[in-house]
């Protein structure tokens, strides 16, 4: 076989080779994987008051709040009861 030829393909498999063992760039990090949660887009309007003792205002409803209370600002995030300093109008679904 000429040395050329053996050169070049030598050449060509170390270059594979070498392209094979070398990791591949690391991905730039992303956003961590979440739920995207809808806001809610109907629902009974009405003007909540700051919760107390367990209890908010709707409107004319006094009503009981559950454990597993949300109340989420208009970017959708959500929002601790306790830092609600006044009422304000709000949608929501029992």
């Amino acid at each position: 076989m000429n040395p050329i030829v053996s050169a070049i393909i030598s050449s060509i498999i170390d270059s594979i080779l070498e392209s094979a063992m070398t990791p591949a760039p690391m991905a730039p990090p992303s956003a961590p994987p979440g739920v995207v949660r809808p806001a809610l887009q109907n629902g009974p309007l009405a003007v909540m008051s700051p919760p107390s003792n367990g209890y908010a205002q709707f409107g004319s409803e006094t009503l009981r709040l559950s454990a597993s209370l949300q109340i989420r600002d208009t970017q959708n995030r959500i929002v601790m009861p306790m830092a609600m300093q006044g009422s304000v109008p709000v949608l929501y679904k029992l």
